[in-house]
């Protein structure tokens, strides 16, 4: 017996009695080392036997052995049975629990019932309600810290005893009972919550910040996106967003830093193609351009925006790409030069400029359509392809758009310039200015086109 490891665990079962009101207590308890069953160094576990003798004081209670046992099983079946016992001759007030696996078991229907029976008609006084009130008011660092490790555990081990769809479907409750919550709802959305929200954040690093998710994640993310925005809902959530934006304004600061943070930001290869795939095959309403040429068109822009755009150009050409820009744009300009005057020759296979036809050659083109000359083509197709009402409709806008309009002597110089030594020819519905007579056009302008010329002229 000498040896500790070998002593034989040693139980009480005791009785503890408020010699005031005649209250009592059923405990279990198993003594230390060197202590002796009497021993008032221990003096209950449960709650509500400590809050009376905390009230009332130590000294007004009086404690009694009831049985000894050296086994743990034994022990808690006695608890069981001597609460039972005081129980049926109407004390262990202070006990709320059955007894043998601790004071925190649950309680019975019994003891509930009692106790709301008991509670009923009770009214709190004010200076109990003042009390309740500053109790709850400001709890200290170390509580808050034991109440949320003291939640951690709770969640924790509730979540882990769940399988992966029980899981799942509890976050969707609880995100459904969160979504439905009107008080919620008002919350999220008032000023007063955004505002508490941001000076919150103020200064805090983002949480995600250097975070680098998998490519299989973003892969998976990017097809949910892109099959719910092409969904009858993600047509939805497109117009709200659209909606919205009409009625956000944004200041001056605000597209100033939106600005600031953009400069220096260099866009990479892969995602320039990546955007260039997105914006194929992607056709622009004629009522989309509409309200994008109004929308510039009624654009005003400050003097510290045309201050910024300059400086920004300055910088471009200042730099490298900029000056490899003006070489290019250099070499074109004298090409254009030592073309200036000339004509285009061939001899069937290739094509040649010069300021007289040399061997071999005759004046014009290979039959091979250049871009201009297929876009030319085009204009003439689109034309054929109007009737009459729709090309008056389109001549008047067309001088519309240009009625008012003054030009510079510089513009009516290039004008000049790049005119000169063309023609005028026709075929009857147009004409053009070319160097040499397309085929199927006559020298001369267009009677029609005189017509409404001289038309506009006498309007004005």
């Amino acid at each position: 017996m000498s040896n500790n490891n070998n002593r034989l665990n040693v139980y009480i079962i005791y009785l503890i009695t408020n010699n005031l009101d005649g209250r009592n207590y059923v405990g279990k308890h198993k003594l230390r080392k060197n202590e002796k069953p009497e021993s008032r160094s221990y003096m209950g576990k449960g709650k509500h036997i400590q809050y009376s003798e905390k009230k009332w004081g130590i000294k007004n209670f009086s404690k009694e052995v009831l049985a000894i046992c050296y086994s743990e099983d034994i022990v808690n079946i006695l608890e069981r049975e001597y609460i039972s016992l005081y129980r049926s001759v109407g004390k262990a007030e202070y006990n709320h629990a059955d007894g043998g696996e601790g004071g925190h078991g649950k309680l019975t229907k019994e003891s509930i019932e009692k106790i709301r029976l008991k509670n009923i008609g009770k009214k709190l006084s004010d200076e109990t309600k003042r009390k309740l009130s500053e109790s709850h008011k400001n709890p200290s660092e170390e509580t808050r810290k034991r109440m949320s490790d003291a939640q951690k555990r709770r969640t924790t081990h509730y979540r882990d005893s769940l399988t992966e769809e029980q899981k799942i479907e509890l976050n969707k409750k609880i995100s459904k009972s969160i979504k439905n919550s009107e008080k919620f709802q008002k919350a999220v959305h008032s000023q007063e919550f955004k505002e508490k929200l941001s000076k919150a954040g103020l200064g805090r690093p983002s949480p995600t910040k250097g975070w680098k998710y998998p490519k299989e994640h973003n892969k998976k993310l990017s097809e949910s996106m892109h099959k719910m925005y092409n969904s009858p809902k993600g047509e939805e959530l497109k117009k709200n967003l659209r909606e919205k934006r009409k009625l956000q304004i944004i200041t001056e600061e605000t597209r100033y830093k939106m600005s600031k943070s953009l400069k220096g930001h260099a866009v990479s290869e892969e995602t320039r193609q990546k955007l260039s795939e997105i914006q194929k095959g992607h056709v622009v309403s004629d009522e989309t351009k509409s309200k994008i040429s109004a929308a510039r068109k009624s654009q005003v822009f400050s003097e510290e925006s045309k201050q910024r755009r300059k400086e920004s150009l300055r910088t471009y050409w200042q730099s490298e790409k900029g000056q490899e820009q003006r070489r290019i744009n250099s070499e074109r300009n004298k090409s254009l030069k030592q073309t200036k005057g000339k004509k285009w020759y061939t001899n069937g296979i290739i094509d040649t400029v010069a300021d007289s036809c040399p061997a071999g050659f005759r004046p014009g083109r290979t039959h091979t359509a250049t871009g201009s000359e297929k876009r030319s083509q085009s204009r003439k197709d689109w034309w054929n392809s109007l009737t009459d009402e729709e090309r008056q409709v389109h001549t008047k806008k067309l001088a519309d758009g240009h009625r008012g309009i003054v030009c510079s002597a510089d513009k009516k110089s290039s004008i000049s310039k790049a005119n000169k030594g063309r023609k005028y020819y026709n075929n009857g519905e147009i004409e053009v200015m070319q160097f040499e007579c397309p085929e199927g056009f006559v020298p001369g302008r267009c009677p029609k086109a005189k017509a409404s010329i001289s038309k506009g002229m006498k309007s004005k």
